[in-house]
């Protein structure tokens, strides 16, 4: 009983991590974007100057799309690099970014808070939080999983989280503002009214690669 209850502590220390200010909010999001392609639409978010992170299944490789900024300008993007096993990519900004946030290669914990700037549904540009809540093996789900979907990470991390369509691609941010990975698959758990996500990490990143 008394483990349960330092573990049930410990996740409601991380859920009340530091709390971000006004203006650590609007720079983060500030490197959040929206990313159409005439069909549908994801999330990305600058983490170098000319460097969009994103999901596999937003884009394809070597397309030039539009994204739109917070602010509502807008840029064009050229897919560069996409791994299907991992659900990652990375997009060329064809106009460098000043502003962009920072990747850290560090594995994400149990129990640490999250969150990412996405664009779900019709909303744009929100922010939304959940706790890693675990990991899930995707291998022997493989024949229910949609085409494309990341089955060769293992294990995945679950992520308590209300992320939609529309979200995927989000970068997932620590609570020091370090970008960690990225929304890959968002689900309902049956009998459940809340979403869960699967997020990938940004070791899968060629940037690191052997960190």
């Amino acid at each position: 009983m008394r483990n349960w209850l330092i573990a049930f502590s410990l996740l409601v220390l991380a859920a009340c991590a530091t709390q971000l200010s006004t203006g650590e909010f609007l720079s983060l999001r500030a490197t959040t974007v929206k990313i159409a392609d005439g069909s549908g639409h994801g999330s990305g978010t600058v983490i170098s100057k000319n460097t969009i992170l994103t999901a596999a299944h937003v884009v394809d490789i070597g397309e030039t799309l539009n994204v739109e900024f917070p602010d509502g300008r807008m840029a064009k993007a050229t897919v560069t690099w996409r791994d299907d096993k991992s659900d990652a990519a990375l997009m060329r900004l064809l106009t460098p970014e000043r502003a962009f946030s920072l990747v850290d290669c560090t594995p994400l914990d149990l129990g640490e808070r999250v969150f990412s700037f996405g664009n779900p549904g019709f909303l744009r540009f929100v922010l939304t939080e959940g706790i890693v809540a675990g990991t899930e093996s995707l291998g022997a789900q493989k024949a229910r999983m949609p085409d494309g979907m990341p089955v060769n990470i293992e294990p995945m991390l679950v992520v308590s989280a209300d992320w939609e369509p529309g979200d995927s691609g989000s970068a997932v941010f620590d609570a020091e503002g370090h970008v960690r990975g990225v929304v890959s698959i968002v689900f309902l758990v049956e009998g459940s009214r809340s979403n869960n996500s699967l997020i990938t990490p940004v070791t899968v990143l060629p940037a690191c690669d052997g960190t």
